[in-house]
């Protein structure tokens, strides 16, 4: 299931209203409609009861509603959660040896110069 239609389905059973839902998700009525009952179709079953312009969920709406939210809150909270993960900083201790030799005069100059990159106090 596509997340994107979880909050379709939620928008839609929040306001009863596929034209109202179809507004606060900035699509066109056609367009959820069609979404909404591809859904159903796809569920093989009616997840809402159609009457006169308010729409009720069903038995399989509201357990499915459920679901969604659960599936939706996990969604957001994996975003948020990975967002902070990618925004850490890379710390620790780098330790390198080397023998004396060419090597060790190029690794000085390499050193010298990641240590006016980092801030005071890193190394």
């Amino acid at each position: 299931m596509e997340i994107r239609l979880l909050q379709y389905f939620l928008k839609v059973a929040e306001t009863q209203n596929i034209t109202q839902a179809a507004a606060d998700l900035h699509i066109t009525q056609p367009t959820l409609s069609r979404q909404i009952h591809a859904f159903e179709e796809r569920l093989q079953t009616n997840l809402f009861i159609r009457d006169n312009k308010k729409l009720t969920l069903t038995d399989s709406g509201r357990f499915l509603k459920a679901k969604a939210e659960e599936l939706v809150a996990l969604d957001q909270k994996t975003e948020q959660e990975f967002a902070t993960y990618q925004d850490r900083e890379l710390t620790g201790k780098v330790t390198i040896g080397c023998i004396e030799s060419d090597n060790s005069t190029f690794l000085a100059k390499i050193m010298k110069t990641m240590r006016k990159k980092t801030r005071p106090g890193d190394l």
